[in-house]
């Protein structure tokens, strides 16, 4: 599913619904997603429907997508996103804590870092 919603194929709704499924399984039917309880308003008719043409069209015959609800067994696109933009997050800040003229600003003038106030590159 990651390389399905980082693709852009999928926009809007469908994309967040993409972003919180699972993988659970595909075997002779459906595929199977798991969704959390929390996330299961998102897995209305029509966005089941549109995930089932994108699916259909990218792997070259019919998909159909059966959503469970239950405590997703895999990691989700959209926890798995939020984990890597906190690693890229706390390197940002650590490299910029550690560049030698900010620890000569610090030091010096008594400069701080504030918190919040480092972002990524690619952000």
């Amino acid at each position: 599913m990651r390389e399905l919603v980082a693709s852009g194929e999928l926009k809007g709704p469908v994309k967040v619904l993409a972003e919180h499924a699972a993988f659970l399984g595909h075997a002779d039917g459906p595929l199977r997603l798991a969704l959390a309880p929390e996330q299961e308003h998102l897995k209305s008719p029509r966005l089941v429907l549109q995930l089932d043409d994108v699916l259909s069209q990218r792997l070259g015959g019919p998909v159909h997508v059966r959503f469970e609800v239950v405590a997703a067994r895999g990691e989700t696109a959209q926890a798995r996103n939020a984990r890597e933009r906190d690693v890229r997050q706390a390197d940002a800040e650590t490299g910029f804590a550690a560049d030698p003229a900010i620890q000569r600003l610090v030091q010096a003038h008594g400069a701080q870092i504030l918190p919040d106030s480092i972002r990524p590159l690619d952000t």
